[in-house]
């Protein structure tokens, strides 16, 4: 129902549920998508990004996880409103916020679910990789070091709320 990062939501919820998964690198990959659609989905990228992470987080994320996360939640959604903005996508961003409401209901009843079926905590789950920015914004003048700040900075947090 994602469309869009439903592979990180797939691999999160394999991993919750205590499967492993394994890396193949000679395994290809082949994504069938309609004449058109990667212009669609590029012209829609913020609406999903922004919808499908927070979806993934109410969904598959333990409540102390979200409620210790939510500070560099709330920076990362102002870089992204900031960056929706600069980018005259404003619409698409407010309408991933209005969509994820409409879809709450559901989006918590999968959450129940998914919490009571789970058997590895988020501390094994999740960790503090390298932070992932979009190619225009890691091209801004000084992206490159405040990047290395912010992901030691995020390393450092996530050591002591796990």
């Amino acid at each position: 129902d994602l469309g869009f990062r439903e592979d990180l939501e797939f691999s999160l919820r394999l991993r919750a549920y205590g499967w492993t998964i394994r890396h193949c690198p000679s395994a290809l990959v082949l994504h069938g998508r309609p004449d058109g659609s990667r212009g669609t989905l590029h012209r829609r990228r913020t609406f999903y990004q922004t919808r499908n992470r927070w979806w993934i987080i109410l969904k598959l994320w333990e409540a102390r996880t979200i409620l210790l996360t939510l500070p560099a939640q709330a920076g990362y959604e102002l870089l992204n409103l900031g960056l929706a903005l600069c980018r005259g996508e404003l619409g698409q961003y407010a309408a991933a916020f209005a969509d994820l409401l409409r879809r709450l209901p559901a989006i918590l009843a999968g959450r129940k679910r998914f919490q009571e079926a789970r058997r590895v905590p988020d501390r094994k789950l999740l960790g503090a990789p390298p932070l992932g920015w979009r190619p225009e914004v890691r091209a801004l003048p000084l992206a490159k070091p405040l990047k290395r700040v912010l992901d030691a900075a995020c390393r450092l947090w996530w050591s002591r709320i796990t």
